[in-house]
């Protein structure tokens, strides 16, 4: 059996994911602003997306059965009002 990830693994993993998510989404609607829905590159964009959702709901499933005395939504799905920037 292979070894689990730590909880400190897990915190990595997801704020990882959750960057990758963001930048993914941004390129997305540049892409989907410039090209059709039914373009390849808008549906693998798309694809991309729904993938990196799957994997952090994935893991976010592992670290609560694993860790479930410290897991929280938030390792894998911060909360982005507390990162964005006010003007």
């Amino acid at each position: 059996m292979k070894p689990r990830l730590t909880f400190e693994q897990h915190v990595v993993v997801g704020a990882s994911l959750a960057a990758i998510r963001d930048e993914l989404l941004t390129v997305g609607v540049t892409v989907a602003n410039a090209y059709p829905k039914a373009s390849r590159s808008s549906r693998s964009l798309l694809r991309a997306l729904s993938l990196i959702d799957e994997a952090r709901w994935g893991l976010d499933s592992d670290v609560h059965r694993e860790h479930p005395a410290v897991a929280s939504p938030e390792n894998y799905y911060p909360d982005r009002r507390a990162t964005r920037r006010t003007t």
